[in-house]
């Protein structure tokens, strides 16, 4: 894939990362990790909320990124996407949670059925622009 494309496909995945993330954090469950997640998140931010959101932000770029490379080469990408994306947002879980003592198990719960939904999302979205270019 030319450099061009990959930007492009980078930037399909970031939005489709956006995306996914709002449905899951902001509208279906919301009400979790708001109450279990924003005291912890406030005490790290330091009360502020931009530094928070800069670091979702960026994290998401990463994801992105790294998922949008290692996909666009896999043979089977729906499959990877799942089981990589998914690793990734188990790994972060389970380090916030190694990190922090208020994070709560339902917390990495969510966000490892969370990195299930957005790799296969991902892959989709993997799928779709590779065979098309």
């Amino acid at each position: 894939m030319k450099t061009s494309k990959f930007f492009g496909f980078w930037g399909l995945n970031f939005l489709a990362a956006v995306v996914v993330d709002f449905l899951w954090h902001g509208l279906i469950f919301s009400g979790v990790y708001g109450t279990a997640a924003a005291g912890t998140a406030a005490r790290m931010a330091n009360g502020k909320v931009m530094p928070l959101f800069w670091s979702i932000f960026l994290a998401e770029l990463l994801i992105t990124l790294s998922g949008s490379y290692f996909l666009q080469k896999s043979t089977s990408p729906i499959r990877d996407g799942v089981i990589f994306v998914g690793l990734l947002l188990a790994f972060f879980g389970f380090l916030n949670h190694g990190i922090l003592s208020t994070w709560p198990p339902t917390i990495i719960v969510l966000d490892i059925l969370f990195g299930l939904v957005l790799g296969l999302v991902i892959g989709f979205i993997t799928k779709w622009m590779v065979k098309n270019n």
